[in-house]
C-alpha cells in the first residue's frame, strides 16, 4: 500500500515537473520586440552558413562542428 501511494506521487512529480518545464524552449525563444528580418545566405558548407546566420542576425548558434562536418547547406 505504501509503495502504491509512493508511485503515484513519483508519477504526479514527473507530471507537474513536466508541465512546468514544456514551455521553457518557447519562451527562450521569444523575441520582446518581435521584429522580423530578411535573410539572404548563399549555399556553402552548413558550418559556415550556421556562423554566417549566427553574424547577421545577432543570435547565438551553437552547435557540434562534428556533427555538421562535410555537410552542405541550400541557400536561405
Amino acid at each position: 500500500m505504501v509503495n502504491l501511494r509512493l508511485y503515484i506521487l513519483f508519477k504526479a512529480i514527473v507530471a507537474l515537473t513536466a508541465l512546468l518545464i514544456a514551455p521553457a524552449p518557447a519562451l527562450a525563444m521569444h523575441d520582446p520586440d518581435g521584429e522580423a528580418f530578411d535573410v539572404d545566405l548563399k549555399a556553402g558548407e552548413l558550418s559556415e552558413v550556421l556562423q554566417r546566420f549566427s553574424r547577421e542576425s545577432g543570435m547565438a548558434i551553437i552547435f557540434n562542428h562534428a556533427l555538421v562536418e562535410g555537410r552542405k547547406s541550400r541557400a536561405v
